[in-house]
């Protein structure tokens, strides 16, 4: 993947991109059908009827391999009968070559970042199989991860290279609220990581602190719609941040109705804990365990604590205290009260 995005940059530098892929493709094109294994070379005008299905319509990508054949004995692709490894210039009369014509740049400017990038995966791909035979059943799996996110990225990111996260000030936002779920788990570990490695090169010169609300939905342990090493990837960034962070002044802060859920190293390696009523009884397992100064008699006051009120224990105060949080002014508060039905219930005012 890395090549395939490495390969898409150095494409994108040139003076005229549509023409230089044109090129690849037909190059490609001409390479696969001079090949003499009949099941990869198949498997590879798969893939290219993937690159080209983006330029061209639907009746010009059913007819692409109209008169295209493999001759078994001879070992050699045939168009109309015309054996095309012993006459290569024939290659340039099939619908697979004539169809790279429609790859202008009207075609190319239609696409999204994304589109092209993924055509260059594909591109790199078919490269890497005539070339140095690999795996490709291996590596294909990778590339239905990536389209089958692709959609939801197409619709969450625009891509802007002039673009500042920080906009000029010192506090982003990032809100979550319309984002599927796995876009919610993607989004924090991207941003996080870019925040991370870039915040590091200043040398302690300045802080960051990272806040993450509702930490429950992104900081989970366990994940039914990601893979294991995409979830052990997830969990080792926030992981070495919470660990590692501190000494490039980089804090985590995280927020949550469910720390049973949220992974138990970052749980433990937390400094300070505002504990609000918590009735769960492994979420409750899970304080317990994590914050080792907090006596018993606080820690069974848990459960009944009222609203407003918590129990803050770390290493800021000697022991455990209980405070009350000051409410804020209406006009400040988030919108997320607890919705009241008897609202919904009542009649509606009359109209005069």
């Amino acid at each position: 993947m890395r090549r395939a995005l490495n390969f898409y940059r150095r494409a994108k530098e040139k003076e005229n991109f549509s023409a230089y892929m044109r090129g690849i493709m037909q190059n490609q094109l001409t390479h696969i059908l001079r090949m003499a294994n009949k099941e990869l070379g198949f498997k590879l005008l798969d893939y290219m009827e993937e690159v080209l299905e983006s330029f061209i319509s639907e009746d010009k990508l059913a007819n692409l391999r109209e008169g295209l054949d493999f001759h078994t004995t001879a070992k050699e692709f045939t168009h109309k009968g015309t054996f095309l490894n012993t006459n290569p210039g024939s290659i340039a009369e099939t619908n697979f070559y004539k169809a790279t014509a429609s790859v202008d740049d009207e075609g190319v400017d239609a696409l999204l970042d994304l589109s092209l990038a993924l055509i260059f995966v594909h591109l790199q791909l078919i490269d890497d199989a005539y070339k140095y035979k690999v795996q490709i059943e291996h590596i294909y799996g990778v590339v239905n991860r990536f389209k089958a996110k692709q959609t939801s990225i197409e619709r969450t990111f625009e891509i802007d290279e002039e673009a500042d996260f920080w906009d000029g000030k010192n506090c982003a936002v990032i809100n979550l609220h319309s984002v599927n779920l796995d876009m919610r788990k993607t989004i924090p570990l991207l941003i996080a990581r870019k925040v991370y490695n870039a915040h590091k090169r200043y040398n302690n010169e300045r802080s960051l602190n990272m806040i993450v609300d509702e930490a429950h939905n992104i900081l989970s342990k366990q994940s039914f719609r990601e893979s294991e090493d995409w979830k052990d990837y997830r969990l080792e960034t926030f992981e070495e941040i919470v660990k590692e962070g501190r000494k490039f002044g980089v804090f985590l802060t995280i927020s949550s109705q469910r720390p049973n859920d949220i992974s138990e190293t970052i749980i433990s390696q937390a400094h300070n804990y505002f504990i609000h009523q918590l009735i769960n009884e492994k979420d409750l397992l899970t304080v317990g365990n994590a914050v080792s100064y907090i006596d018993k008699i606080t820690e069974e006051s848990i459960p009944t604590l009222p609203v407003g009120t918590c129990i803050f224990s770390g290493i800021a105060t000697p022991m455990p205290l209980k405070i009350r949080i000051t409410e804020l002014p209406e006009h400040k508060k988030p919108e997320s009260r607890t919705l009241k039905f008897a609202d919904l219930l009542a009649p509606p005012a009359l109209q005069l």
